[in-house]
């Protein structure tokens, strides 16, 4: 993600990224390739850490293009 913004675009809610300066909580966050993938063609800003984790706890059972549709809101 090249730009981070203070607003997440999926929830909408305030926060603060730090991986310009080395040190994120997203750091420490297990994102499977293909999650990842699918999160930048979904979103062109960096998600706060509240979705991150939502994302990756479903990701584990959610496995089709659809599934993880449902949990972006996009169609």
């Amino acid at each position: 993600m090249s730009n981070c913004g203070p607003i997440c675009p999926r929830c909408g809610g305030a926060f603060v990224c730090g991986a310009a300066n080395g040190s994120c909580a997203c750091f420490d966050l297990a994102l499977s390739d293909s999650l990842r993938q699918q999160i930048a063609a979904s979103f062109n800003d960096c998600l706060c850490v509240s979705c991150l984790t939502d994302l990756s706890e479903a990701g584990k059972s959610l496995t089709s293009q659809a599934g993880f549709e449902s949990l972006t809101g996009e169609k």
